[in-house]
């Protein structure tokens, strides 16, 4: 058993859900004539929301659990599988079998149908990638040999409210404000990674299991594993913020401006993760990994943008695109909305 001992550092706003709403009682909260209003409107414009989503607690204390870290590392390894020789091929495999299932459906289908097709891409891919990358048979879960220990509960006193809006990258314009409890940036704590080395008993998961002891054998291997993908995600994000359409509006230039910081921060030797962030099928992988590919074979580059374009179809319900419509997805980016507007989740690891 490998043991890894990481300290961490928050650097934006970090919201884990509970899955429950803030209760009325809560300290973030207080009581003005019957009415249950934020003490500190510092990160909000409204200081009487209806509802505010609960950071996740243990005794009352917010936490950091390490399944969030876990997943997070999960999304790195993933796409470091599909930018592999052998999970490239895999990929096309997969961006094939969706666009043989895209034939037969679109925005206009009947539920029914829609529903079909997801459960028939769903399970290309998990036969494709999700089990040739991870490693899973029966009882058996390659992927169990990492295990990641939750925080320590922060002190009282380590939250605050703050008011997110999802900003629409065409437009600039934002929507319907989300209020949720989120850890304050600047706060610290530890977290131990244990890695337990391929077994070679366990047969059929030779190649995946060398391709995880590669990713999580040293300390060096699994920071690699983990700037490689920030890395590549800060340049993706970087591109979409620079088109036309996107880079006209100021209210995205602090966004531009954190990116750069981490990008900085990447090169004089920091690692970064974000955390309680999901997507439909890892856009920020998948959708990374097809939009940086290479021609290989047959697919060349018209093929390739054929698949990207495919692929946005199915994250977007089997919309088309527009013929001269940007071509990245999602369309939008959930931002804070006070003191600045920069993204949820973000910490640094030493």
């Amino acid at each position: 058993m490998k043991t890894y001992n990481f300290k961490a550092k928050i650097i934006t706003p970090v919201h884990i859900g509970s899955g429950n709403f803030l209760s009325p009682d809560a300290p973030l909260l207080e009581n003005k004539n019957g009415k249950f209003l934020i003490k500190n409107t510092a990160y909000v414009t409204n200081d009487d929301p209806e509802f505010i989503l609960e950071h996740i607690q243990t005794n009352g204390r917010a936490f950091i659990p390490g399944s969030s870290i876990k997943g997070a590392l999960r999304t790195a390894y993933l796409y470091k599988f599909l930018k592999s020789s052998f999970g490239k091929k895999q990929l096309i495999k997969w961006l094939k079998k969706l666009q043989t299932v895209l034939r037969n459906v679109d925005e206009d289908s009947n539920n029914n149908k829609k529903k079909k097709a997801d459960k028939n891409i769903m399970k290309a891919y998990n036969d494709l990638i999700d089990s040739k990358c991870f490693g899973e048979a029966r009882d058996y879960k390659l992927w169990n040999n990492l295990k990641i220990n939750d925080s320590k509960p922060f002190p009282d006193g380590s939250t605050a409210i703050y008011e997110t809006r999802r900003f629409f990258l065409e437009s600039g314009k934002d929507g319907i404000p989300v209020f949720l409890e989120a850890l304050l940036p600047t706060q610290t704590f530890d977290f131990k990674i244990k890695y337990e080395p391929y077994d070679n008993k366990y047969a059929g998961f030779h190649i995946i299991g060398r391709n995880m002891d590669d990713a999580f054998g040293d300390e060096a291997r699994l920071k690699r594993l983990i700037n490689d993908f920030i890395r590549d995600l800060v340049q993706y994000e970087r591109k979409v913020l620079d088109y036309d359409e996107v880079s006209i509006h100021d209210v995205f230039d602090e966004y531009r401006n954190f990116l750069d910081e981490i990008s900085e921060g990447l090169n004089n030797g920091y690692s970064y993760l974000r955390l309680g962030q999901g997507k439909k099928i890892y856009y920020q992988t998948i959708g990374m990994a097809i939009y940086n590919m290479k021609p290989e074979g047959d697919f060349n580059k018209e093929a390739i943008n054929d698949a990207w374009h495919d692929y946005l179809s199915y994250l977007r319900n089997f919309k088309d695109f527009e013929e001269d419509e940007p071509d990245f997805f999602p369309k939008t980016r959930v931002l804070t909305y006070k003191p600045s507007k920069v993204p949820l989740g973000w910490i640094r690891i030493t």
